[in-house]
């Protein structure tokens, strides 16, 4: 009995160690499209905590003509009752069709609260996309919108978060990372 509980401590000891790891590689070395976990922060007075981070999982490498549904993953949530938003486009490459609640926001019961926000493509934005759950969400992974673009011209650019706010259930406004999605629109497929 003596050495099951020896060796179950060494067992949490060693899971204890390789959780205090800490990532070697810069932010400018890594890449936004597979990189989108966030980085450990420690502080030395409690037990390392992972960073909240929004990004886009995408190439970002698309055609004139396609449909692209981008999706706005948020990372290491905890706590969070409600976001706010405002997404800024490049007009002359995309014409947002859509703002559709992201799984965030659908609760045990039910849809929580939705703002789809104010498109306008004119200007390339969309403002007030919001959203408020009636229970606080804790997660690794979650996703928060998902924007539905038709691509509607050749070029670069980027979309990117203006505005954005993630708010815990006690009203405390959280810090987080994001990296605006760069994209390359090439000519209508199988057109070079």
């Amino acid at each position: 009995m003596k050495r099951k509980i020896i060796d179950y401590t060494m067992l949490l000891l060693l899971i204890g160690c390789s959780t205090m790891a800490v990532r070697a590689d810069s932010e400018a070395d890594a890449n936004p499209v597979t990189d989108l976990k966030p980085p450990i922060v420690i502080n030395h007075n409690e037990a390392p905590v992972l960073k909240t981070r929004l990004g886009f999982k995408s190439s970002g490498r698309w055609f004139s003509g396609q449909v692209v549904n981008l999706d706005l993953f948020a990372y290491n949530l905890q706590d969070i009752l409600k976001f706010r938003m405002d997404v800024k486009y490049n007009p002359e490459h995309l014409r947002l069709v859509y703002v559709s609640r992201g799984a965030f926001l659908v609760e045990e019961q039910g849809l929580a609260e939705w703002n789809g926000g104010v498109i306008d493509n004119q200007n390339g934005r969309v403002v007030n996309i919001s959203g408020i759950r009636s229970q606080p969400f804790s997660g690794n992974e979650t996703i928060l919108i998902r924007l539905n673009f038709i691509v509607t011209g050749a070029g670069s650019g980027q979309i990117s978060l203006e505005n954005p706010k993630i708010v815990s259930s006690k009203g405390i406004e959280r810090d987080f990372d994001f990296t605006p999605l760069q994209y390359q629109i090439e000519g209508e497929m199988g057109i070079r």
